[in-house]
């Protein structure tokens, strides 16, 4: 596994076996692949992320058109237009228009025109759609959302 102290930032492509840990900020314009888990304070992908979890504890931030795959755990996420992505689970969750998504969970999601959702939605504190969002499960408020660990296979 890699750990980091300072920022990485790489036009390109990073490459880890296990996992890879950063304490600051990770960009990378182009892909991202690690064997294990992302562990970092903030992470900017403009291509692809794949790991079997990213946790980003400031914000997660995934270019138009990127690839996601394994579950995403950060306080704010945007997911920009037209691109493809696991689970979310966050505190501030904005999904862009064309967007398509697995399960989210989050304080307050707000979603773009013509995203799809296709797994389950429960949110705390708010939910906004624009027109010709797809859910394929109808979205549901909860006191309390369950923890990621119970979530993260969804």
């Amino acid at each position: 596994s890699l750990h980091l102290r300072d920022d990485i930032e790489v036009g390109g492509k990073i490459e880890v076996g296990e996992d890879l840990t950063c304490e600051r900020k990770i960009k990378v314009g182009g892909r991202i692949e690690v064997g294990g888990k992302i562990k970092t304070y903030r992470i900017i992908v403009g291509g692809r992320l794949d790991a079997k979890e990213t946790y980003a504890e400031d914000g997660f931030r995934i270019g138009k058109k990127a690839e996601v795959s394994g579950f995403v755990h950060s306080k704010e996420i945007l997911i920009r237009e037209r691109a493809r992505t696991d689970s979310l689970y966050g505190d501030d969750i904005r999904i862009e228009e064309r967007a398509r998504v697995k399960s989210v969970y989050g304080r307050t999601i707000y979603i773009e025109r013509n995203a799809i959702v296709t797994g389950e939605v429960l949110y705390t504190e708010s939910l906004e759609s624009e027109r010709d969002v797809e859910f394929k499960q109808e979205p549901r408020k909860v006191d309390q959302l369950p923890p990621p660990e119970e979530v993260k296979d969804k």
